[in-house]
């Protein structure tokens, strides 16, 4: 009988632990401050907040284009290096209620699991799945909200580029370097912009959640919809990239046939390298090296390396949490043989997929939006 007690008393003490991490405001991490794309001083306010480095030295975009800034690289190099660490820090902290979730469980799985009902043996099982469920979909949201700002800031950043190069006051609204621009091209701008948060995103966050949802949960007819999913979402945003970009090819002027040209050669060169990175990479290098040999003629080198500083910060937090969870899935599999252990590992590479999904398909837009801004500005009749 005071056997029986104490495994109560301990299994109780257990799911209260249990709750009183879950409780643990593990979503605050994740806000990101979201750029409003609307205003043209907001942009500007913002692009040169995240360009910004944490000490002395002072930073403004304008004077940096434009080659008088005194800003160091090398220096804003090295302060990328504690920014990785933070992200590790931060994704540490979600990731350790995963590893109390899964010793408690192996705890109880060990002494107490046998001598419970049936009943009380599900319940603690299904709790621990949604609390995994809860981390690892905070986890997902911090990628997703890194790579929407990103998405963001490089709209914006691009207008700014433009209107130094146009020769425009930074003060302007953007409206004046576009009045003449051709009216497709135009509307092509924000529609791209609005196709990526309003209809990507969610897809994707939708398909990594069913992906969970069937792992945690052992829903099997989950699991093949989500992988149907996955690849009616990569065909369809491969045919809309190649149309668009056709588009965009077709309607430039034919007094621009050389450097149409010259971006065609460069295609052919890199031809070799995309083939390489698989189907999931092969449009991202082919719009990647395309926009790098236009910016490369319209912006000049100022204008290069601060787009590659803007893409630089959220690509080290994604690979800060990249990092973490390949070693935290190396890990878990030391621990324990278990069914919900087994259930983490295939959870964790499960994230690890839709982290490079959003990685993708952020910066096949991402391509997207500079090819349509520069070519509209530099191919007009």
């Amino acid at each position: 009988m005071l056997a029986t007690n104490y495994r109560v008393f301990v299994t109780g003490l257990i799911c209260g632990l249990i709750a009183l991490v879950g409780l643990f405001p593990s979503s605050v991490i994740a806000t990101e401050n979201q750029t409003n794309p609307t205003s043209y001083d907001t942009l500007i306010n913002e692009l040169d907040d995240d360009l910004a480095l944490k000490n002395d030295a002072s930073f403004h975009l304008h004077a940096y284009l434009t080659g008088t800034s005194t800003f160091s690289l090398k220096d804003y190099v090295m302060s990328l290096v504690p920014l990785f660490f933070s992200e590790v820090k931060n994704t540490v902290t979600i990731l350790y209620r995963i590893m109390i979730y899964l010793i408690l469980s192996m705890f109880v799985s060990d002494f107490f699991y046998s001598h419970l009902s049936t009943m009380a043996q599900s319940v603690i099982s299904f709790t621990l799945k949604l609390l995994l469920i809860k981390e690892c979909l905070t986890i997902f949201h911090l990628i997703e909200n890194v790579l929407s700002t990103t998405v963001e800031t490089m709209y914006g950043f691009i207008i700014v580029l433009l209107s130094s190069v146009s020769g425009l006051s930074l003060i302007l609204q953007p409206l004046s370097m576009m009045q003449s621009l051709k009216p497709l091209q135009l509307l092509l701008l924000p529609l791209s912009f609005q196709i990526f948060k309003q209809i990507i995103m969610p897809l994707i966050h939708f398909q990594c959640l069913m992906a969970l949802l069937g792992e945690l949960f052992e829903l099997l007819p989950l699991q093949p919809l989500a992988k149907k999913m996955g690849d009616w979402l990569h065909f369809g945003l491969s045919l809309l990239l190649k149309i668009y970009f056709s588009f965009l090819m077709l309607s430039s002027s034919f007094r621009f046939f050389q450097t149409r040209l010259s971006l065609m050669q460069e295609k052919h060169l890199f031809s070799q390298l995309y083939t390489l990175t698989g189907h999931w990479f092969q449009e991202t290098a082919e719009m990647s090296f395309l926009t790098l040999g236009v910016l490369r003629d319209a912006l000049g080198v100022y204008g290069v390396i601060a787009l590659a500083l803007v893409v630089m910060t959220p690509l080290i937090k994604m690979t800060a949490v990249y990092i973490v969870l390949t070693v935290f899935e190396a890990m878990i599999q030391t621990l324990s043989q278990s069914t919900l252990v087994a259930h983490v590992t295939v959870l964790n590479r499960t994230i690890l997929i839709s982290i490079r999904a959003l990685v993708v398909f952020g910066f096949l837009f991402i391509g997207n939006i500079l090819v349509v801004i520069i070519f509209a500005q530099f191919f007009q009749q």
